[in-house]
């Protein structure tokens, strides 16, 4: 499970591809979640993320049937978001591309999954 949250956590935040213009830090700020798939039913592999003011962030993702929670710090610099967490003892540094953030929709690029698209939760 810590190597899939980890392996999902790197390939949703590495990579590099055109970003999305103008970021405004104070938009990252709050839950994000991935959407339910077309369908309607959860993907496996679910994932949750909730960037505070203070520079810290928390996630938790689903697989299986299990859930797994991580906290860790974030830096948005420019179109570049990074995420400082660990799996176990092994420490994740994982940059990522912003391509879209507004109130309700954040979408970051990465090398594995591409493109991976967070809605945002209500307060």
């Amino acid at each position: 499970m810590r190597l899939l949250f980890a392996a999902i956590l790197l390939a949703v935040a590495s990579g590099v591809a055109p970003a999305a213009d103008k970021i405004d830090p104070a938009l990252l700020v709050g839950k994000w979640e991935m959407p339910l798939s077309k369908d309607g039913k959860n993907y496996d592999g679910r994932m949750s993320v909730e960037f505070l003011a203070d520079g810290t962030m928390k996630s938790e993702m689903w697989s299986g049937g299990t859930s797994e929670k991580r906290n860790g710090k974030y830096t948005l610099d420019g179109d570049k978001l990074r995420i400082d967490t660990k799996a176990g003892d092994r420490e994740i540094v994982a940059i990522s591309t912003v391509r879209k953030l507004t109130e309700k929709e954040l979408v970051l690029f990465g090398q594995l999954m591409k493109e991976t698209t967070f809605v945002r939760m209500n307060k």
